[in-house]
């Protein structure tokens, strides 16, 4: 889906194509001005996780009945707030920043906070795949909650 930064840049760069320079910075300030906000919308929702992978030991892979018995999820707010729910209990709680690909959270602490990041792999209308960066490296996938 094109916003009108890219129609803008398309009807451009069609009369530009010698300036090479030009269409180069172009497109990279295209991608600042489009591509996080984009992403950032289409992060924003309530996702339930559906497969949780350990990358290093798969026998600590959770499997299918314990994500159904545990529904866990994890939420991120359009004003840039995160919780993550396991068991019906809040487990995590607190803000993210999207830089590119890394989700970079602040989780808040009895004493304190901590800072982790995600990577993300894969991010769809529905879908949404990211990992672990630290230690046991994690995926987690989960599909987009409806309302």
């Amino acid at each position: 889906m094109l916003c009108k930064v890219d129609v803008a840049i398309l009807l451009f760069l069609r009369y530009m194509m010698k300036f090479r320079l030009a269409a180069a910075v172009c497109l990279i300030w295209n991608s600042i001005a489009c591509g996080n906000k984009s992403s950032q919308e289409a992060l924003n929702g309530v996702w339930n996780y559906t497969k949780v992978e350990n990358l290093n030991d798969s026998s600590l892979t959770l499997k299918d009945w314990e994500i159904a018995e545990k529904s866990p999820s994890i939420s991120f707010s359009k004003d840039l707030k995160m919780e993550i729910v396991w068991g019906q209990k809040t487990l995590s709680h607190g803000t993210y920043k999207l830089e590119g690909d890394i989700i970079r959270i602040t989780e808040n602490l009895q004493k304190g906070k901590r800072d982790f990041p995600f990577i993300i792999r894969e991010l769809e209308e529905d879908r949404l795949v990211f990992e672990t960066m630290t230690g046991i490296v994690t995926r987690i996938t989960a599909k987009k909650r409806k309302y």
